[in-house]
């Protein structure tokens, strides 16, 4: 993470009452305050339409702040310093009033507080209210500033869009009101510190390099996984889907950067640039086999670690006939020079086994093999596993000659984050947000490539749909129906769930 301090700036974050805000936006800022990473000269404005002072509002944070995993620092001594920088507007960002009343309170931050120009605005939002916030700010003059060196930035939050119209005339809407160097639009997993690491592994060592291809990679597998069930969220789930909720955002961006060629620089356009170009290079799913190649499933009651799990179609919100999916699979290929005919597995659930976000690079075995006769491993590929989540790491599996006996066997070496960094790993929000204010979209999404993924999605649910495919059942605590597995043993191939 860069150790650059940002400039004097105002971050506005609309939704200020959500769980967003107070689990997310304001441990990572305090935890880059914390850490001097933020200007002297800065002030945080929470918009919401609730009724609240600005001491009501940090003290409500503040409660928050105290539960966050990364903010062992937030004591009531260090919190009452940041607190100073803390500003609170009740209203809606439908109605023209607040922002007329936003941009007379940034004028007088500005001149109470130091910090002309820069404004960062983030849409802590549901999306039907992303244009109408950008068209608020556009009007009241707060999307551009005289002076060259201030920035008007604005973060939007997935999802962008719900299928390829919807992410296009979403685009073209924000294109009104700002340029593409202003939007950020913002996927968490990016800011993860071994999401971000997949470039260093691949392009900064040689070992690694030279056989991330076709040429020696047999297939890889991309896992989220998730142990909790839908809780509250039925009603918003049962109009995603694992495929929307999960697949167009988390495991498109995964994707792209396991697949994609090397770039001519590490400058933020260069690298979205070959992003952009792995997910265009997906093959489409044939849909006459839509149903045969692509897994769909729903998990029933039952029990997951001691806690009883009502089923999906039982849950409050969700459609007693619903054929929404809570779990999916399916196999793809990315059509790139060095990707080419390798098949990528990808699979994401809810209430499945284990809590894991992982990408597996399985190499293909040694033709001819020296060691053929004496290897008594259940499987003959090296790996390479990039352990995202939890357990933050990476592992390199390989065979050894089994001390004793006329055997092999198979070792892991191991590398955890947690074990070399001399404090906590940042946040994902903390590197974003510091990207965001020092102007570095690099982990941003560009509106291409959501459109691009989006080419990909909405022709697969459709296909879904047309065919009214039924997801398959499967029981809390497994890894999702069987046919899963066997999307596998087509191919000779098996999950890696340990």
């Amino acid at each position: 993470m860069s150790s650059t301090k940002t400039q004097p700036f105002s971050i506005v974050i609309f939704g200020a009452s959500g769980n967003l805000t107070s689990l997310k936006l304001i441990p990572a800022l305090f935890e880059l305050y914390h850490h001097g990473l933020l200007a002297e000269d800065f002030s945080i404005t929470g918009i919401s339409r609730r009724e609240l002072s600005n001491e009501e509002f940090a003290d409500k944070l503040f409660t928050d702040v105290k539960k966050a995993d990364r903010c062992g620092n937030a004591t009531q001594e260090n919190w009452e310093s940041f607190k100073s920088h803390i500003y609170y507007l009740s209203g809606d960002g439908n109605d023209s009033d607040t922002f007329t009343r936003l941009s007379e309170h940034l004028s007088q931050m500005a001149y109470n507080n130091g910090t002309p120009g820069n404004c960062l605005f983030y849409c802590s939002v549901k999306p039907n209210l992303f244009g109408a916030i950008s068209a608020n700010l556009h009007n009241s003059g707060l999307t551009k500033s005289d002076d060259p060196d201030q920035f008007r930035r604005v973060i939007i939050e997935k999802p962008f869009g719900t299928d390829l119209e919807t992410a296009v005339a979403l685009n073209k809407e924000l294109k009104q009101y700002f340029t593409e160097e202003q939007l950020y639009r913002i996927d968490h997993y990016l800011g993860k510190e071994t999401v971000q690491n997949i470039l260093a592994l691949r392009f900064a060592n040689r070992m690694f390099e030279s056989v991330w291809n076709k040429d020696n990679i047999d297939h890889i597998q991309v896992s989220v996984c998730e142990t909790v069930d839908v809780g509250q969220r039925g009603g918003y789930y049962d109009e995603s889907g694992a495929i929307r909720d999960m697949v167009q955002n988390h495991i498109m961006q995964l994707v792209s950067l396991v697949a994609m060629e090397r770039p001519k620089s590490l400058s933020a356009d260069d690298v979205r640039d070959e992003k952009v170009k792995v997910i265009e290079a997906i093959r489409p799913v044939c849909e006459n086999n839509c149903c045969c190649s692509v897994v769909t499933g729903q998990y029933t009651s039952g029990s997951l670690d001691g806690k009883e799990i009502t089923g999906y179609l039982e849950t409050e919100g969700v459609a007693s006939d619903s054929i929404t999916e809570t779990f999916t699979a399916f196999k793809l290929y990315v059509d790139t020079p060095t990707m080419k005919d390798v098949p990528i597995y990808i699979r994401t659930g809810k209430a499945l086994a284990k809590k894991t976000t992982e990408i597996c690079i399985f190499f293909k075995p040694i033709e001819n093999p020296l060691f053929k006769k004496e290897c008594s491993c259940n499987s003959t590929m090296n790996s390479l596993i990039l352990r995202i989540q939890p357990n933050d790491g990476v592992s390199v599996n390989f065979f050894t000659h089994k001390t004793g006996q006329q055997c092999l066997e198979g070792r892991e070496l191991t590398f955890y984050y947690p074990d070399f960094c001399p404090s906590p790993i940042p946040s994902a929000y903390e590197k974003l947000l510091h990207d965001a204010l020092l102007g570095d979209q690099t982990l941003f999404i560009r509106s291409d490539e959501t459109e691009a993924a989006w080419r990909f999605i909405s022709p697969l649910l459709k296909s879904i749909k047309e065919k009214n495919k039924t997801p398959m059942p499967y029981a809390p605590g497994s890894f999702g129906p069987e046919s899963s597995d066997q999307l596998m043993k087509c191919g000779g191939r098996s999950w890696k769930n340990q």
